[in-house]
């Protein structure tokens, strides 16, 4: 995940004790949170002032305000008690959260205050993994699936794909709705 001051979080996946680290520009590096459980997918809010990550392990996903240097404060939970584990997620226009349930076969758009899932879409017996929204107005969410939850066992294989869908609302900044084939 990279802001727009180009600073990169990256989360370190570990099952617990997992980190996300902060890389800047100039190439120093810096832990900005610990002790997460399998810290996976993040989103920056579209007002750029919160941070949120999947942690797969716990179910949930979790906030933290940045700091204008870029620190990361203010844990708290965006939302808990998931229908599986959270891998990939997406943010749109309104700060609503799309998130991949991994093992719930689902992709999941949870509200912008994190206390509701809004929307539903079943994957039916394939492993939800990512989902990004995109498209010419921001409103296509691409999600990607696979028949397997453990990445090791896809190597080699063209087991994945990535299906599209126009959801409501768009992705965050501006888009061309007056676009015409």
């Amino acid at each position: 995940m990279v802001d727009e001051q180009g600073r990169a979080y990256v989360g370190s996946q570990a099952r617990t004790d997992g980190v996300i680290v902060r890389i800047d520009p100039d190439g120093t590096h810096a832990v900005v949170a610990e002790s997460l459980d399998f810290p996976n997918g993040m989103v920056i809010t579209p007002d750029g002032t919160t941070l949120i990550v999947a942690e797969s392990t716990a179910r949930r996903l979790s906030a933290f305000t940045i700091r204008p240097d870029g620190s990361l404060c203010d844990r708290r939970v965006f939302i808990d008690g998931l229908d599986g584990p959270p891998d990939g997620l997406a943010i749109d226009a309104e700060g609503g959260v799309w998130v991949a349930l991994t093992l719930a076969h689902e992709f999941q758009r949870i509200a912008p205050d994190g206390s509701a899932v809004t929307d539903r879409i079943d994957a039916g017996d394939r492993t939800a993994i990512a989902c990004a929204l995109g498209g010419v107005e921001g409103r296509t969410l691409f999600m990607v699936t696979t028949t397997d939850a453990h990445p090791e066992r896809l190597v080699g294989t063209k087991l994945s794909r990535v299906d599209a869908l126009v959801v409501e609302t768009p992705a965050p900044g501006e888009h061309d709705s007056h676009h015409h084939h």
